[in-house]
């Protein structure tokens, strides 16, 4: 071997060669001191000038191939990084795995959770005379004036109750509230609401039990999120491990569900409303698709 020093513009390092073979030997970190060779500068090509349409037709069919690997990558096992949501999972509730960026504060939301959170604390310090005030009697709806049609919706029947309705709220509500607007999504709130309503009337056994809960306005939101955002990684724990899914498919299984508890609940088995359920989800659904933008790439991408 036979040692050799590089050029002052290359650092002086020192190196050894194989006098037979010609070959360098680098010392470890030798290789790192090296100062990078100058890019080879190429001749310039003539720029080539998209039309806008072309432009635009290019950028749909890329965001167009996201949408569809997202989809499909959708499917597979999938662990949710934050603790909070491994938590959650333990219940079989689903978790978003992706944070959907959002343009404004959701003030409708947080409101309408800060209200249900009140009502229900007020309801639970004073008792069954607190809920008989405000709790919605379908056999007697007028009464007050129709107001329990709005305490009813604040009221709760418990604290996992609460606690259920709080979640799906804050979690879907926040990202369709952005995509709405306050006034559009307070309206989709009492239309759905209202909505579940008249759905349990319609197939309650009995329409002397009181009703509490927002559950129906809710499902309006759950509904309208899965039509605003089909394509969102939702991940859902089954026994023992994650599975992840596209919000359209984990809500067409619930709706099945819920016909399911609905069929009960004609029959009196079930103290779950799922009628008010399909009647708040069947509005979401209608709202979501009057409001869905014309071309899908423009729904908006999640924050990872």
């Amino acid at each position: 071997m036979a040692a050799t020093t590089t050029s002052p513009d290359a650092g002086n390092v020192r190196l050894d060669v194989c006098r037979m073979c010609q070959l360098v030997w680098f010392d470890p970190e030798e290789w790192q001191r090296l100062p990078l060779a100058p890019e080879a500068k190429h001749e310039s090509k003539p720029t080539v000038t998209l039309s806008r349409e072309v432009q635009r037709r290019l950028a749909e069919h890329s965001l167009d191939r996201i949408d569809r690997e997202r989809d499909s990558d959708a499917w597979v096992s999938d662990v949710p990084e934050q603790g909070w949501k491994l938590w959650v999972g333990m219940f079989g509730i689903p978790v978003e795995n992706e944070s959907w960026g959002t343009s404004r504060r959701p003030w409708a939301t947080w409101l309408i959770g800060l209200g249900m959170i009140l009502t229900s604390l007020i309801a639970f310090g004073g008792g069954e005379p607190i809920y008989e005030t405000l709790w919605w009697v379908p056999a007697d709806t007028f009464v007050r004036g129709g107001l329990t049609l709005l305490t009813g919706f604040f009221l709760h029947a418990g604290w996992l109750h609460l606690l259920g309705n709080l979640y799906f709220l804050v979690a879907f509500g926040d990202n369709v509230e952005d995509r709405l607007g306050h006034g559009r999504y307070l309206l989709l709130l009492a239309f759905a609401d209202l909505a579940g309503d008249v759905a349990h009337v319609a197939l309650a056994p009995d329409l002397t039990i009181p009703v509490v809960g927002a559950s129906g306005g809710i499902s309006g939101i759950i509904a309208c999120y899965a039509v605003l955002f089909p394509t969102a990684k939702l991940s859902l724990r089954l026994v023992v491990f994650w599975q992840s899914m596209p919000a359209y498919a984990l809500f067409a299984a619930w709706i099945l569900w819920q016909v399911v508890i609905a069929l009960l609940q004609g029959d009196g088995l079930t103290d779950v409303s799922a009628a008010a359920h399909l009647g708040g989800a069947l509005v979401g659904v209608v709202w979501g698709a009057a409001n869905r933008p014309a071309q899908p790439h423009s729904q908006g991408r999640p924050v990872e």
